[in-house]
């Protein structure tokens, strides 16, 4: 279905952005999701005490909320466990539910409720396999698909939108998707790595290596000088909203950390603890109010690096390994150092590496990567939109995938109105290289038939062909002229489908992002007219045609057979020929002396050309409109290659 808008959803585990894209111009919008202007919330879900639903900083903050909750993404096999007395996918629905409403509601200018038949919601995912298999994809895109209201919604891996939101960097200029790059996106829940060489590789791992860990230690620390004043007074105690304490951490210093922000002097957070019972029941004082503790933590850059390069924590750095136990700076430089291994060992090269996602903004994790990777090999890149990085790949990988089967079909009609690119012209190419192996076991038998010294009749003679065109040798040199000649009609195609399937990508993804991909230019760097339909020339058209060829075993073995399978099937006509010439009716049984033999091999020119015209039907009968099927296969690996959809090796560590 053609869609008019995508909207591309990045509901991560500490905030959320979204953007839409007009389809036709390719026009961004970072889409307004607050009352306040604001463009990314916290992913957080506040319940007021009149039972509204609001969502955003002011969920954490308002003073008529009384439940809140946050850090409720997990995946759908976690969707049944409670969550501050409520399902996590409850949760979650009510979040996209009202996040969808606010939409709505502030971006009257770019969408309306009425188009929601015509646009496409793309919502990301992590790339584990619990949340990318299809029955666990299917489950999330049905709940959002209640939630949101947008019939035509669809889960994509955030890894794939990662790399299309590389390629818009200005800083990729002279790097396309074909020389190798890495991608580091360090979000709250997960880090995760990419690596992609276009219809090569693309290499994936994940680590639970979220920046979420931070805030939960600076919460640490405020339990211990809780629990210092608990113990100086005789009292028990406790944080009552944890998570509400833990959301206002993030956004009031971890974010003033990350932009080198933080006030040069003390900034002092203070939360008040309830004094309970032993039975965890808060204690009332003489008027019947509940007794509270003040706790006041000092935030400076001594507590802010205790918590990054000090403090240490769990993480499982992949699927079946054992977690491994170090502070957030020595977790993230394992995770650096385990991609260039791998890259090592594999030899894979790369030209650019690109940091993302909100905790890419931290100087140590750039300082990291720079120390890592840096060098005249490779640039070094830092997301100048962290926040939008995954959405704004979303918003491609829609549009992508939504105009892409269409390209398709235009690419191929293109190729049908090419007379080299026929059906015809692929069997006379295979033709050429094949019929002279079969005129030739012909002349083999008849010459053998006319020698020999024994009377043989015309059913010899045919018994002669079939026994040399079934023999292993010739089989395999049929086989292998059919195969040549099918790539000798490829070579004759590959400038064409080249043209046809570069036009259809200049239609999918503009003139900018065309460039960017396979070219490392932009179009500020273009003449100001038109372009024309691109050429690949970083696709390997050889390994396309190679690809192509393994789907054509099938009409190999029906042609084979048709020749191999007697005299009868692919000569029958000429019997008729051979018995009117020799003045005998319907008996090809009837022994031949030495002169009838000799008179029919005279005419060998005659029946050679009969064999001819045969071997040409049976071909043309065989192959149908294969050539057309060969034809859409390799245009499905040059689109999908350059959708970054199909890779030959794909690997999850």
């Amino acid at each position: 279905m053609a869609f008019t808008k995508i909207i591309g959803m990045d509901i991560g585990h500490g905030e959320t952005s979204v953007v839409c894209m007009e389809v036709d111009t390719k026009k961004i919008h970072r889409l307004v999701l607050g009352p306040n202007q604001e463009k990314v919330v916290p992913s957080v879900v506040g319940v007021t005490d009149k039972g509204d639903v609001i969502i955003g900083r002011q969920a954490g903050e308002g003073n008529n909320v009384k439940e809140v909750i946050a850090y409720f993404k997990k995946s759908p096999k976690y969707f049944d466990e409670i969550v501050m007395g409520r399902r996590r996918g409850d949760c979650i629905s009510m979040f996209v539910k009202a996040l969808v409403k606010q939409i709505f509601l502030y971006n009257k200018d770019v969408l309306t409720e009425a188009e929601k038949d015509n646009i496409q919601l793309v919502v990301g995912c992590p790339s584990t396999t619990d949340w990318t298999d299809e029955p666990n994809r299917k489950k999330y895109e049905r709940l959002l698909r209640t939630a949101s209201g947008f019939a035509n919604t669809t889960v994509v891996p955030e890894s794939r939108a990662a790399l299309f939101s590389t390629f818009t960097s200005q800083g990729m200029q002279g790097i396309t998707a074909a020389d190798g790059v890495l991608v580091f996106d360090f979000g709250s829940s997960t880090a995760d790595c990419t690596f992609m060489s276009m219809g090569k590789m693309r290499m994936e791992y994940s680590w639970t290596l979220g920046a979420s860990a931070i805030e939960e230690a600076m919460f640490e620390e405020m339990q211990e000088e809780l629990a210092k004043k608990a113990a100086e007074k005789g009292v028990r105690a406790s944080f009552p909203n944890i998570r509400g304490i833990e959301f206002a951490l993030r956004l009031d210093f971890k974010e003033k950390y990350y932009t080198n922000t933080l006030p040069e002097d003390d900034a002092t957070f203070v939360r008040r603890a309830n004094v309970v019972d032993k039975n965890g029941k808060p204690v009332l004082d003489g008027e019947g109010k509940p007794q509270r503790l003040k706790v006041d933590l000092d935030v400076d850059w001594e507590l802010m690096n205790k918590v990054t390069m000090e403090k240490q924590f769990f993480i499982s750095p992949g699927a079946g390994q054992q977690n491994v136990k170090n502070s957030w700076y020595g977790h993230c430089e394992s995770f650096l150092l385990k991609a260039k291994e791998e890259l090592q060992r594999r030899k894979l090269s790369y030209k650019a590496v690109m940091l993302t996602g909100g905790a890419s903004k931290m100087g140590f994790v750039q300082k990291l990567c720079q120390d890592t990777f840096g060098g005249k090999s490779a640039k070094i890149l830092i997301s100048q939109d962290p926040s939008f990085s995954v959405s704004l790949g979303l918003a491609w990988t829609g549009m992508v995938d939504s105009l892409i089967e269409a390209g398709k079909q235009e690419a191929l009609q293109a190729l049908k109105g090419e007379p080299k690119c026929s059906n015809a012209m692929l069997v006379q190419s295979v033709a050429n290289l094949y019929t002279p192996i079969v005129t030739k076991q012909f002349d083999d038998a008849l010459n053998e038939w006319a020698s020999s010294e024994v009377d043989g009749s015309v059913s010899d003679l045919q018994n002669k062909f079939q026994v040399k065109c079934g023999v292993p040798s010739t089989k395999d040199a049929m086989e292998a002229a059919f195969k040549k000649g099918v790539e000798a009609w490829l070579e004759d195609c590959a400038q064409s489908v080249q043209k046809a399937a570069g036009a259809e990508v200049n239609k999918i993804y503009g003139q900018d992002m065309s460039f960017s991909l396979l070219h490392g230019k932009y179009q500020d760097r273009l003449h100001a007219q038109p372009m024309g339909p691109i050429m690949l020339p970083e696709i390997d058209i050889a390994g396309s045609l190679q690809k192509a060829m393994g789907n054509i075993g099938g009409i190999i073995a029906t042609v084979i057979g048709v020749v191999s399978g007697g005299f009868g099937l692919l000569l029958g006509p000429l019997i008729g020929w051979i018995l009117h010439l020799l003045g005998k009716k319907n008996d090809p049984n009837v022994p031949c002396n030495a002169q009838t033999r000799q008179n029919v091999r005279g005419n060998a020119s005659s029946l050679r050309q009969d064999i001819t015209a045969q071997v040409q039907k049976a071909l043309t009968e065989s192959i149908g409109n294969s050539g057309e099927t060969i034809l859409s296969d390799m245009l499905d690996e040059i689109i999908d290659v350059l959708a970054l959809r199909r890779f030959d090796q794909e690997m999850f560590l």
